[in-house]
């Protein structure tokens, strides 16, 4: 099937969603009743029953409000706190945003809920953006609403189908596509076709080994290094991470991207050093290059990317840090290059991205005499941007990420750029460009949303468009 005919099997979908009165209803309800669930989970601080020292205040049941759509009337349970301090503007500003509401649940339940979705929804009925928090607890709520109405008995046969399918994915050596054989359950091959290897499901962001694990948050792809016991490197999870960043790079809901290890001890030890053993050259040759490719495609992420240094970060480990655009250790951290060590050089970017970092004094230190530095040097020297206590280096990655989310992200990638032209070329070129990307700027949405929410004294909303 074709990415035409995909589309338009899921529009025929959502319209027949969308033209299902008692579905919607339903759909409709469960919705708006989480909304003005997480409003009071925001005003207390505490989810119902939820003991924490943020919480503000107690709930005091509910009383009934009715609400008419244009697909009936709706019986909500308002909530109620013990200090009468509950207010929402969901009523009132139901009525101009029911047309995109109801589009948004009919996209939901043939697509499935989503945290864009989601917010979408809740800042255009409550006219105020909800906490993560708040956000993740209503996306819970409305998946589980939508599986239990997807899954419940038919009385009748409903006029669509849809089909439960897998698919197989093989890399081969050396090239830059995958196949992909879809097949049903119990059923011969359907078709065979060729697709680039970073082709995948729409919003999805997917590791292709358990040696890099992908998590989503808000904006932001969390990846976490797993190739136990130092996380070191190989040719499948360097592969994996420049396939990963090409996913992040066609989806327009990345914003950031934090890199950290798992564990309390190692971010990474680099690479896996008998793989080169034997000094077999060819083995060297397609190092060279997966590391080379990995990085640089890190390097030239659209968005923001930060390491979350949570213990040794050295050789490759610290060449992943050094693509990234910030580094924030953890202060038992240490960083080093200690390649020559062992007869070798750092081969993903190392000698220059260091001494572009920490000037060519440090970068000599470290690479030519071996000199291992540990966080508060690294600080220092500029090598870090910030050293947070044990166990702190993910919070404050994220949180970091977080404030990425509130740029433009068409003018955070055009900044990005320039400041990373400046490694190259003259400065009086620079310049020009910088003129001829602010122009460009004006070519997207998001310029117009960011200037004009200014001017409007609210939040923008960003579409990366």
């Amino acid at each position: 099937m074709t990415g035409s005919e995909r589309t338009a099997l899921s529009e025929t979908a959502k319209e027949l969603v969308a033209g299902d009165r008692d579905l919607l209803k339903s759909l409709l309800k469960e919705a708006l009743q989480e909304v003005l669930e997480g409003e009071m989970t925001e005003l207390l601080g505490a989810e119902p029953g939820e003991r924490t020292d943020q919480r503000r205040g107690y709930r005091a049941g509910y009383y009934p409000r009715g609400l008419i759509t244009r697909i009936g009337k709706l019986e909500l349970r308002v909530p109620r706190d013990r200090h009468g301090e509950f207010s929402t503007a969901l009523f009132e500003r139901y009525a101009r945003s029911e047309k995109a509401l109801v589009a948004a649940l009919a996209e939901m339940y043939v697509q499935g809920v989503s945290t864009r979705k989601v917010k979408a929804i809740t800042e255009e009925l409550c006219g105020h953006r909800f906490s993560a928090s708040a956000i993740s607890s209503i996306n819970k709520s409305l998946d589980a609403a939508l599986a239990r109405f997807a899954n419940r008995p038919l009385d009748e046969p409903y006029p669509y189908l849809i089909l439960d399918a897998r698919y197989e994915k093989v890399r081969h050596p050396l090239e830059k596509h995958s196949t992909y054989q879809p097949k049903l359950e119990g059923q011969e091959r359907l078709c065979q076709y060729r697709c680039p290897v970073e082709a995948r499901a729409e919003g999805m962001v997917e590791s292709s080994t358990e040696k890099l694990l992908v998590e989503m948050r808000e904006n932001t792809v969390l990846v976490t290094l797993n190739n136990p016991p130092a996380h070191t490197w190989d040719q499948e999870n360097l592969q994996a991470l420049e396939s990963l960043v090409a996913q992040c790079n066609a989806d327009r809901d990345v914003y950031a991207l934090v890199i950290t290890g798992s564990g309390e001890k190692f971010f990474s030890a680099g690479a896996d050093l008998k793989l080169f053993a034997s000094g077999d050259k060819s083995v060297a040759a397609t190092m060279a290059v997966a590391f080379g490719s990995a990085f640089e495609a890190l390097s030239r992420f659209r968005g923001v990317s930060i390491a979350a240094i949570n213990g040794y970060a050295m050789g490759g480990g610290l060449e992943c840090a050094l693509a990234c655009d910030i580094r924030i250790a953890e202060s038992h951290a240490q960083l080093a290059l200690p390649e020559a060590t062992v007869g070798l050089l750092p081969c993903g970017g190392g000698t220059q991205n260091l001494s572009w970092l920490v000037g060519e004094g440090w970068a000599k230190r470290m690479i030519l005499c071996g000199e291992r530095v540990d966080a508060a040097t690294a600080a220092r020297i500029g090598l870090v941007e910030e050293v947070v206590e044990k166990g702190k280096g993910l919070e404050t990655a994220l949180a970091l990420a977080e404030k990425v989310g509130k740029q433009s992200p068409p003018s955070v990638a055009a900044c990005k750029q320039l400041i990373q032209k400046a490694r190259s070329g003259s400065i009086d070129a620079a310049y020009a460009s910088e003129r001829e990307a602010f122009v460009r700027l004006f070519d997207t949405e998001d310029q117009r949303e960011g200037v004009n929410a200014f001017l409007e004294k609210r939040e923008a909303r960003w579409v990366n468009r």
